[in-house]
């Protein structure tokens, strides 16, 4: 989620909450697996997560070990059940999905959980035979995002048929190499992470055909980009 109290990936209500006040609509949501295989929201289970006593986590939490360490915490990151309340509250909100560990789990248990997720949420997929399984499990629409994709520019237009993603995803690398405008003249709308400087964001937007971003700081619909997408999008909404 965009920033709130100067700390970026909090994946919390409190934060979903300030962003949507502030006029965003998307929002890039980040999940992770509690030890005894529930989903909740966060980023990771790194050393910088501490517990409420002060001492630094250094394992995966159970469930029942994750509600403690943020009980009563401001920024808790957020529940399945939380979210799917949040979003019965906010009709016009919409997320986008960001599962590292075990993504096809885990957009199965959003399915099953998230009323309407057909409609109101956006399966990002990181290799193209994700595309389809999302597909299968009821999500319209997909972006493919490539920070994990080994592949080539060649290797990415090659498989676009197959995937027809609604925007594809990338690195300021590989937009600047080319890939973005490749995109662009194929008719594929191209976001790009994680922007936080106005200039840089007008810049890619007006020279390099980027149509969304993903960002921690800056304010949305700072200019009218391409396509329906909201600009930026925070994960920051979209990162």
């Amino acid at each position: 989620m965009r920033a709130i109290d100067d700390k970026t990936h909090t994946n919390s209500i409190a934060a979903l909450d300030e962003n949507s006040a502030k006029g965003f609509v998307w929002f890039e949501l980040d999940f992770q697996w509690t030890v005894d295989g529930e989903l909740v929201c966060g980023h990771d289970w790194g050393p910088t997560l501490q517990r409420n006593d002060g001492l630094v986590l250094e394992q995966p939490p159970t469930s029942a070990e994750s509600a403690a360490l943020f009980a009563g915490h401001p920024h808790a990151p957020c529940t399945i059940p939380a979210l799917a309340r949040w979003l019965a509250e906010h009709r016009q909100a919409r997320l986008v999905t960001d599962l590292k560990e075990r993504p096809m789990d885990g957009l199965a248990v959003l399915a099953e959980q998230i009323p309407d997720h057909a409609r109101r949420l956006i399966a990002q997929v990181y290799q193209p035979e994700q595309s389809a399984q999302a597909q299968a499990l009821g999500y319209r629409d997909i972006i493919w995002t490539l920070y994990r994709y080994p592949g080539t520019t060649l290797d990415v237009i090659r498989q676009l048929a197959s995937i027809q993603p609604m925007a594809v995803t990338m690195d300021e690398q590989r937009l600047v190499g080319g890939l973005g405008l490749v995109l662009q003249r194929a008719g594929v709308p191209v976001y790009v992470h994680t922007i936080n400087d106005p200039e840089q964001a007008r810049r890619y937007e007006t020279r390099w055909g980027v149509s969304g971003l993903y960002t921690d700081t800056l304010a949305p619909l700072t200019a009218e980009m391409a396509g329906d997408a909201p600009a930026p999008v925070g994960e920051s909404v979209l990162h």
